[in-house]
């Protein structure tokens, strides 16, 4: 008796994919591929909010100090003698809020539950929004910015704008738990981690540690919150307060600024 071929489910008549929230739809090409004329540079990005970008999540925080300029070393100086490079410059000092959020970047195929589920997996600085979620909540129910990341034609990374979000919720996966597996695992299909995936202690070192879901809903244009590159140079940080109605955090950054008088 033959024995009939083998058909995956997604491939039989009358197939309908799984709507139950612990699954996710399959990985999508990748969105970014496609250039916009709406788009942030880093330097942008840290000229309108005054923050460098760091990761997915950029909270509040100085600028690195500039790396003190290299001496040249003169036509006849020999090895023994070219200057050494100076020492790079100390760490910017904690920011006072750097417990707020300031902006959001989307990479790539880095957060595989973004498109269906406006939900973002991440690890890191987790302690900080867990914390805040757990307490006065002030990075929640706010407007947010948030950029989708992508390659520019010289290989640079370029940031679309794609509108003002709020973070309404916030679930911890704990470690080596069934769930963060199964996050893995949509990251790893989704090639999330690169074309040849992860080592072995990075994904010991994953599975290790504590992550949280950020759930996001978008934000109307009904409040008429402004396009970025509208609020103007180094004052994206105190739009961000004043739209989030953050008036102690407001008072904090004012009492930052050099004295006028």
């Amino acid at each position: 008796m033959a024995t009939a071929k083998y058909v995956p489910p997604s491939r039989r008549a009358g197939y309908t994919p799984s709507t139950s929230s612990s699954d996710l739809p399959p990985p999508r090409p990748q969105w970014n591929a496609r250039a916009s004329e709406n788009l942030y540079s880093n330097t942008e990005l840290l000229n309108i909010f005054n923050h460098p970008q760091d990761s997915t999540i950029t909270f509040f925080s100085f600028p690195a100090p500039s790396r003190p300029p290299r001496i040249p070393a003169g036509d006849s100086e020999s090895a023994t003698e070219v200057p050494l490079p100076p020492s790079p410059p100390p760490p910017p000092p904690p920011h006072p809020l750097g417990h707020l959020v300031s902006y959001i970047v989307i990479f790539g195929n880095a957060h595989p539950a973004w498109e269906a589920q406006h939900e973002l997996w991440t690890h890191t600085n987790a302690h900080k929004l867990i914390g805040d979620y757990e307490g006065s909540r002030r990075n929640f129910g706010r407007p947010i910015p948030v950029f989708k990341s992508w390659k520019g034609r010289d290989r640079r990374d370029e940031f679309e704008f794609i509108g003002w979000w709020r973070l309404e919720g916030l679930e911890i996966v704990e470690p080596n738990t069934p769930e963060l597996k199964r996050m893995m695992q949509v990251k790893e299909q989704a090639r999330g981690y690169g074309r040849n995936g992860r080592t072995a202690s990075a994904w010991a070192e994953s599975l290790s540690a504590r992550w949280i879901k950020l759930k996001f809903d978008r934000i109307s244009n009904n409040l008429q919150l402004r396009e970025p590159r509208t609020i103007g140079n180094k004052r994206g940080e105190r739009y961000l307060l004043e739209v989030g109605e953050l008036d102690e955090e407001l008072q904090i950054l004012d009492s930052m600024q050099p004295n006028k008088n």
